[in-house]
């Protein structure tokens, strides 16, 4: 792990695969505030422990995907002493959950499923063909009730 004296504001910082993650704004504590170029374009910090080794760039000690991923928002709280971003279900990458995103049209799924089926039709089993509905105003003839006949 290399000092964190040698991180300069500037410096591009890439991760352990070569990948870019952004450029240097500052030294805060124990993590480096940089700027990420790609997306999510914006402030984040890494802590400082990531850091493997400095030359003309920061090298990381974990690949791009896994910064990104674990980062934190400039606008975040620092995370309490022992804990690693990105274990809370928050993404500050802006990725959603897949499992409620499955539930969701899961649900929607079941409830356009209901609305079909009561949509005034009902499939007669002995020829497989559908067959409207008797409407409220008409007996079991198909003959309406109210109009005499």
């Amino acid at each position: 792990m290399a000092t964190l004296g040698s991180v300069r504001s500037g410096l591009q910082v890439l991760g352990s695969d070569g990948g870019m993650i952004g450029i240097v704004d500052a030294i805060e504590a124990s993590r480096i505030r940089l700027h990420s170029t790609a997306e999510p374009v914006g402030e984040y910090h890494i802590p400082s422990n990531w850091v493997d080794r400095v030359d003309e760039h920061v090298h990381l000690s974990v690949t791009a995907a896994v910064a990104r991923e674990r980062w934190e928002s400039a606008g975040e709280a620092a995370p309490a002493a022992g804990t690693r971003p990105g274990t809370t279900g928050d993404r500050a990458d802006g990725r959603r959950n897949i499992f409620a995103w499955i539930l969701g049209a899961i649900f929607v799924l079941a409830i356009l499923v209901f609305a079909v089926r009561s949509c005034g039709y009902a499939v007669d089993e002995r020829t497989n063909t559908e067959q409207a509905l008797p409407s409220t105003d008409s007996d079991a003839t198909g003959k309406g009730v109210g109009n005499g006949q």
